[in-house]
């Protein structure tokens, strides 16, 4: 589990921002006010480990526009390693007046980072495993919540799950999709691999859309459905699977999908809490 120390940095970067808020309409009780992806998420650590240079692009909107680059360093610090030190309150490079991420390193490899908005006086949280870090380029999609309706409850209980991936994820197995320019449809096909060992299959058609085509809450004919944000920046898209009677969901990306059809399986992502559709 994330230590004390991160938990409470970060929720003392996101409440301490000065800044005043813009207004903005609130999607519920629970202060979310969208969505927000992630997308060319990488990491470069130095051959000693010594410093780190993190890079991806920041799109509140969701809507494949290219959104606002992000980059800056971290020093390994306290003996660590840098790849597996926290860091508070960096601003991105090309937007420091705007953007400013914590990370907190959890000793079983994973890290989780909360990317704020001071503009908007709102954070999103996303996780990310070593293996994942390793890989290279990755798309991932996340709620964002505006600073101060988000109960310190709900913020340790989404730190929480993110630290511990192993306790609650779904999986993506065999994905592929399919788009037929004659009938203008897209095809979705893959199996959710469930915590418990379980699973479910999908089989979606979407008529009437675009090779890079948005689409929301679609049916998979059991318990989830399923929606869809392209990303034209990274040739990429995010699949947000979610489960409305459990009020659970879990976000997968995949980058470079334009000319292939199958997409094989995804990590094992963490599920998230939250009203979804």
């Amino acid at each position: 589990m994330l230590g004390s120390y991160f938990l409470s940095t970060c929720l003392f970067a996101a409440s301490g921002l000065a800044v005043p808020a813009r207004r903005i309409d609130l999607r519920g009780t629970d202060g979310i006010v969208g969505h927000w992806s992630l997308s060319e998420f990488h990491r470069e650590c130095s051959q000693d480990d010594n410093i780190c240079k993190y890079e991806f692009n920041i799109d509140e909107n969701n809507t494949g526009a290219d959104g606002y680059a992000c980059a800056f360093s971290v020093k390994g610090a306290d003996d660590r390693p840098a790849g597996e030190t926290d860091f508070h309150d960096k601003p991105c490079e090309q937007m420091s007046d705007r953007f400013r991420v914590n990370g907190g390193w959890d000793g079983r490899g994973f890290m989780t980072i909360v990317v704020t908005d001071v503009s908007l006086n709102a954070l999103a949280f996303y996780g990310y495993t070593v293996d994942e870090l390793e890989a290279g380029p990755i798309t991932k999609d996340s709620p964002a919540y505006v600073v101060g309706t988000l109960a310190n409850e709900a913020s340790t209980e989404i730190i929480t799950r993110s630290s511990e991936p192993e306790e609650e994820t779904w999986q993506i197995l065999e994905m592929s999709r399919n788009y037929d320019p004659v009938e203008r449809s897209t095809h979705l096909d893959f199996t959710i691999s469930l915590a418990n060992g379980s699973e479910q299959h999908c089989d979606i058609d979407i008529p009437d859309t675009d090779n890079d085509a948005t689409f929301w809450a679609q049916p998979c004919g059991n318990d989830f459905t399923v929606s869809w944000g392209y990303k034209e920046e990274a040739d990429g898209a995010v699949m947000t699977v979610c489960n409305p009677g459990k009020k659970q969901n879990a976000w997968f990306g995949w980058d470079r999908i334009s000319n292939q059809a199958d997409l094989g399986d995804s990590p094992r992502n963490p599920v998230y809490p939250g009203d979804c559709q």
